[in-house]
């Protein structure tokens, strides 16, 4: 099965793996499946630029590759995602020649990673550059990225939805105050819209988080920007454990471009009302390149890379969104002579994650880019740069005093469950809601001031691990981790 978060982890101990691909690949998006992960991005094959598709086992060793995109047409995957049968995968493609505009595509591969078709997406004398995807709760995808005109001198955020099959459903172009404006990412809300982040231009070569909702539909239902004095940009976004949403953004603290710094912001997804804003890390250079993850807690978890001294590090980064106060930060490398790029992180199990990227020479020149695929734990382990064998997840947490108080006030059983699930509390509960891994909304209910509820969750969601938030009559909320195992 495709897109499960696996349960049983406990055949992959420490030492977790982290690992370079000895080939011209870089990968940009990993997916975990049942047997492994399965990474996607972009290399060459015979000189020519291709999709690449890379299965790896649990213990990072490498199951099959496969590449697409042979002439007539250049490629490279932007984005994997789960389906039934297969996956998904979309990015950017183009015709041999120099002057062929590159397109959105959207292609469906079997688990092997055969072909089994490919549909291409863009506006006529306009360039497409694809930056994220999403499959949404009916089982149709939307795509986003910028639009840019030939001449390359007006840049507006380029929408596009489909079915299953691939078949366009309709495409939008937001256009911004000026010339250059990008939309980075995407996720639904409970309510079947579309938040979209990315930068809008507010004057020249000075940058803001624009921050637009759609409907289901396409059509704008609101949109907002959100900057400080200086230039914001690069956002993620995804859902928080309270169904607001979460960004993380690089921000300038000054006007020199290498003074950066790591930001994130909490927004709410009915009025536009920013209700946490913190600041994460300084740094000189480098860049959040992922969606913000959250643990069982509402920690955030985000990766990039950021400068030490002349190296370009991967770097992954757990902290309190409330505070800002970091929780642990790792940095990893494989090889001292490559800059490394962390551009996605997954959820695996056992609270570990999965992340991927590439290894650049130090001159992005001369040199062969390598692919990079790395697992680490809850703290932060993985078998190269960090190991912590006699510490466990909770040394690693930012608990409060009153959420351990009130820990033992719920119990949850059976657990693991088929999908019904029963509660039962020495405290009046007021509501429940459940939240996958990721931070998306699959399940919420009133239990009417009871000590007692029964919970059934959709038959459509996939085994793997998922969140229980509880609250109780005095105002305090816990959370519960719940395996789903049918």
């Amino acid at each position: 099965m495709f897109g499960s978060i696996l349960v049983g982890f406990h055949a992959l101990s420490q030492p977790y793996f982290n690992k370079l691909i000895d080939k011209a690949y870089l990968y940009n998006s990993v997916l975990v499946t049942d047997t492994g992960f399965i990474a996607v991005g972009g290399g060459f094959v015979n000189a020519y630029r291709s999709l690449i598709i890379t299965a790896f086992n649990h213990e990072g060793d490498s199951l099959w590759s496969k590449s697409a995109g042979m002439p007539p047409n250049a490629s490279t995957a932007r984005k994997i995602l789960a389906a039934d049968s297969g996956f998904y995968v979309s990015g950017v493609i183009k015709d041999t020649a120099d002057v062929t505009p590159w397109d959105f595509y959207l292609a469906y591969f079997s688990p092997q990673g055969d072909s089994v078709w490919l549909k291409r997406y863009g506006k006529a004398k306009t360039m497409e550059f694809l930056e994220d995807a999403i499959i949404t709760a009916n089982g149709d995808v939307v795509m986003v990225g910028v639009n840019r005109t030939e001449s390359g001198d007006r840049d507006a955020w380029y929408v596009v939805k489909t079915d299953a099959q691939g078949k366009l459903i309709w495409e939008k172009t937001l256009d911004g105050i000026e010339n250059e404006n990008g939309c980075r990412s995407i996720i639904e809300t409970p309510e079947g819209d579309y938040v979209l982040v990315g930068e809008q231009e507010v004057a020249e070569k000075q940058y803001d988080i624009w921050v637009v909702k759609l409907n289901s539909d396409g059509d704008r239902l609101w949109d907002t920007t959100y900057g400080g004095e200086f230039t914001d940009f690069s956002p993620e976004i995804n859902l928080a454990p309270d169904g607001h949403l979460g960004m993380a953004f690089d921000y300038l603290q000054s006007s020199k471009s290498e003074s950066r710094a790591i930001r994130y912001i909490k927004m709410n997804r009915f009025t536009t009302e920013v209700m946490t804003d913190v600041a994460i890390l300084d740094f000189n250079e480098g860049s959040v390149l992922t969606k913000p993850l959250y643990d069982e807690y509402g920690n955030v978890i985000i990766a990039g890379n950021f400068v030490v001294e002349f190296d370009l590090i991967g770097l992954v980064i757990k902290f309190n969104p409330a505070t800002g106060n970091i929780i642990w930060s790792r940095e990893y490398t494989r090889n001292s002579n490559l800059q490394h790029y962390i551009y996605d992180i997954q959820p695996a199990s056992n609270d570990g994650f999965v992340f991927c990227g590439s290894g650049f020479p130090e001159d992005h020149m001369g040199g062969v880019i390598q692919g990079w695929i790395t697992t680490i734990d809850c703290k932060g382990a993985d078998s190269l740069t960090h190991y912590f064998p006699n510490e466990s997840c909770e040394d690693y947490t930012s608990i409060s005093e009153s959420t351990i108080a009130i820990e033992d006030a719920v119990n949850l059983y059976p657990n693991p469950t088929n999908g019904s699930v029963s509660l039962r509390s020495s405290t009046i509960m007021q509501n429940v809601v459940v939240y996958s891994i990721t931070g998306s909304l699959v399940h919420q209910q009133s239990i009417s001031a009871s000590k007692s509820a029964e919970v059934k969750l959709d038959k459509t969601l996939p085994n793997g691990i998922y969140l229980v938030e509880i609250k109780l009559q005095n105002g305090e909320k816990m959370r519960k981790k719940l395996s789903l195992m049918r």
